[in-house]
């Protein structure tokens, strides 16, 4: 059942009209919504002991796609997102003398402590490129599943970036007056300052976008997907990373209509379903197979077992005979292989058989145990005397005396010969 399903199955997707299934990515337009994460790699401005969530940032993006052939697609798109660098500084970062800006007595004497102690750059970049995608899965044309797809991609872009940065410096400043103004003593004159100071910067840079998004689609007009993708700048800066990487979610709505053929609206369904409906008729047949062969198993068992029956009716009429023919010369009780059970009938037989010996006393009797060759020697002995016991147990219950049992000999296999025949226990008598 599960193979031919199996086939079933295969035969189905080989039914499939992968073209038609194309036609979704055949001169169509689709527009697309994404959100997600992205970071920026090889930025001068280094963090020291940032705070948490400051190395990535949400993104978010739209586009407009044209699908020329299956294989190929062109974009528009833009994405915005932005990054964030901190610095929290455990010691100060020296700064030139005057950081301040102010106009003090500087001399060569001047003796400067302090700097900068916190930085905080924030930058905010809008992205607009154009790409062309290729479909990598449409190297297996054939493939069962062509709603899923996979797109590779580059092209060229523009970045504009605009941000700020903030520092705060503290520090102290001495130098020795000559004009000893202050009328301290040695001449010397100080300066304590803070300043924050906030300055804005921008810049604009070509990129080179790389493109990878995974996509399937759930129905004509509806595609899912992630993406990922990687922004190689061409200009450098203080303030401008080497590149942008991100990841995203991909939400797509392909405009197709009735032109479009069996992908487009209610005919792909329609196909879908009546294929749904010829498996289902298969199933359906095979089970009507599965039940006659079941009646034609049931009907074989009952006449196996009539048979059987037949079989059994067969051997009680041989032994009957046998039992008949041997009657005034002996007796002779063949058993079941491997089985020293007496029947019911063979009981009756005996019976009968002891009640003639009782009335002819002149008689002596001989009695041999045996099994038939098959099977292990040591056992067929073991077997063959439990059969002669059984035997002489129902001789002696019908009031026969031991005392005329001339002999009474387990023999085993000792003749050596097959067969149902020899299992058997066998009484002769004598005058």
């Amino acid at each position: 059942m599960a193979a031919f399903l199996g086939n079933t199955l295969n035969v189905n997707a080989q039914d499939d009209k992968p073209l038609e299934y194309k036609a979704l990515r055949t001169n169509t337009w689709s527009v697309y919504a994404q959100g997600g994460v992205s970071w920026a790699t090889g930025l001068k401005f280094k963090s020291v002991n940032p705070a948490a969530g400051t190395s990535m940032a949400p993104e978010v993006g739209v586009g407009v796609n044209y699908n020329l052939r299956p294989w190929i697609r062109f974009g528009l798109n833009y994405e915005f997102s932005k990054y964030k660098r901190e610095q929290r500084l455990e010691n100060f970062e020296a700064v030139k003398t005057s950081f301040d800006g102010t106009a003090s007595g500087i001399t060569q004497n001047t003796v400067n402590n302090g700097g900068i102690a916190y930085r905080n750059l924030w930058n905010m970049y809008h992205n607009v490129d154009l790409t062309a995608e290729f479909n990598i899965m449409e190297l297996w044309p054939n493939r069962s599943c062509n709603r899923f797809n996979l797109y590779a991609g580059t092209g060229i872009g523009m970045m504009f970036a605009r941000g700020n940065t903030y520092t705060i410096g503290m520090g102290n400043e001495q130098w020795i007056d000559p004009n000893n103004a202050t009328g301290n003593v040695g001449n010397w004159a100080s300066y304590t300052w803070v300043k924050a100071e906030n300055s804005r910067h921008n810049y604009n840079s070509v990129y080179v976008p790389m493109v990878l998004s995974a996509e399937y689609d759930v129905m004509p007009r509806l595609t899912l997907g992630v993406k990922g993708q990687y922004k190689a700048l061409l200009s450098s800066d203080d303030f401008a990373p080497d590149g942008l990487a991100a990841a995203a979610v991909v939400v797509r709505y392909n405009f197709v209509g009735a032109k479009k053929g069996a992908c487009a609206g209610d005919k792909l369904y329609k196909e879908t379903l009546d294929k749904c409906n010829e498996l289902r008729a298969e199933v359906a047949r095979t089970r009507e197979v599965e039940a006659e062969s079941r009646k034609a198993l049931d009907a074989a068992n009952a006449e196996n077992e009539q048979l059987k029956q037949q079989l059994r009716d067969c051997t009680k009429a041989v032994a009957d005979c046998e039992s008949k023919k041997t009657e005034g010369k002996g007796l002779t009780i063949l058993f079941e292989n491997n089985s020293s059970k007496l029947s019911d009938a063979d009981i009756e037989r005996l019976n009968k058989f002891a009640g003639a010996l009782k009335a002819d006393e002149q008689v002596t009797i001989n009695i041999v145990g045996e099994a038939s060759s098959e099977g292990n020697a040591a056992k067929n002995q073991v077997l063959s005397e439990k059969r002669l016991a059984n035997v002489v147990s129902i001789l002696a219950g019908n009031g026969v005396d031991g005392a005329r049992i001339q002999s009474a000999k387990a023999i085993g296999d000792a003749s050596n010969v097959s067969g149902p025949s020899h299992r058997k226990v066998e009484i002769t008598v004598s005058r």
